[in-house]
């Protein structure tokens, strides 16, 4: 007799999107049955009501459910994620983790490499036979240089430093207003005291195409955010 198909779902969540993908096995191979995106689900930002549910919308009838989310870092925080999943796939074979563990694993499957990971926030992971080694990923108050958020607030911050010492406005000024739907920098003000880490850096499009058209200032925040990913990558790579 054959290997009875199993079911598998895979989630990625973070700080932009939870994206998902249901596939079945039949022995060695692999067929996507189902697919998609939902909201946000960063394991440190997201309340254990909100993950659940987020959950609750993925499919239920699953033999294993791999759930790796930004956040889950340590053997804690895989325990409570396993205890919140266990509630969604009872009879499924459960395995948690962090975004970076799905990466390394996605990137590299079971050889020795280093992947850069920059979306909202960013990390740096390097693989040496059963050896691990990370830098970066501390989070979008202490760390994530060269992600999305910390690029994104270091551009506010260039507007006001502009205005501050000058009186003026860099170039860009108006398209952060615009793709915010603000009127000045009093409300821009008070929308970043307000703003989650996502809402952040979905600006970062507007920082990129700053760059692209030449603002010298916001290509040098880019730079510093690459120059800091480079740094990782070097003392992950020693």
């Amino acid at each position: 007799m054959g290997n009875i198909p199993e079911k598998i779902l895979g989630v990625e969540g973070g700080g932009t999107k939870t994206a998902w993908a249901l596939v079945e096995r039949d022995g060695q191979e692999l067929r996507i049955l189902d697919q998609g995106k939902l909201p946000s689900s960063n394991f440190r930002l997201a309340t254990p009501d909100r993950l659940q549910a987020i959950f609750s919308e993925l499919p239920k009838q699953v033999d294993r459910a791999g759930i790796f989310l930004a956040g889950c870092a340590t053997a804690e925080d895989r325990q409570l994620l396993l205890n919140l999943c266990a509630k969604i796939w009872p009879r499924a074979k459960i395995t948690t983790g962090s975004d970076r563990d799905s990466g390394v694993a996605a990137a590299l499957g079971h050889g020795d490499g280093i992947v850069v990971n920059a979306g909202s926030g960013s990390s740096v992971t390097g693989r040496r036979g059963d050896k691990i080694e990370n830098a970066g990923g501390w989070g979008h108050i202490l760390g994530d240089a060269g992600g999305g958020y910390f690029l994104s607030v270091q551009a506010l911050r260039l507007i006001l430093r502009e205005y501050d010492l000058h009186r003026g406005e860099v170039q860009f000024t108006a398209k952060v207003l615009q793709a915010l739907s603000l009127n000045n920098l009093d409300e821009l003000v008070r929308w970043a005291q307000t703003a989650d880490k996502m809402e952040i850096a979905m600006l970062v499009p507007v920082v990129f195409e700053a760059a692209a058209n030449g603002d010298a200032r916001v290509m040098e925040i880019i730079e510093e955010g690459a120059r800091c990913l480079s740094e990782y990558t070097e003392i992950v790579a020693t």
